[in-house]
């Protein structure tokens, strides 16, 4: 996970928010899970399925917590 996230940070800064949190963090399907779940508790929003697209990005998910905050 450090070097996943070391090789993140070595990136620009105009491509961090488009970089897959799955690539960058060698996340496999329940961990990607995991981490929506976690976004979810800690906002308060509810995010659905339907949703789980919206992260696979920073900026993705970043808008939508924006958007959907409570």
């Amino acid at each position: 996970m450090r070097h996943a996230i070391g090789d993140l940070m070595s990136r620009s800064k105009r491509e961090i928010p488009h970089y897959s949190f799955r690539d960058a963090l060698e996340l496999g399907s329940l961990d990607f899970l995991r981490l929506v779940e976690t976004f979810g508790d800690r906002t308060g929003c509810r995010i659905d399925e339907d949703d789980y697209p919206a992260f696979t990005t920073l900026s993705g998910a970043t808008g939508f917590l924006v958007e959907h905050a409570p």
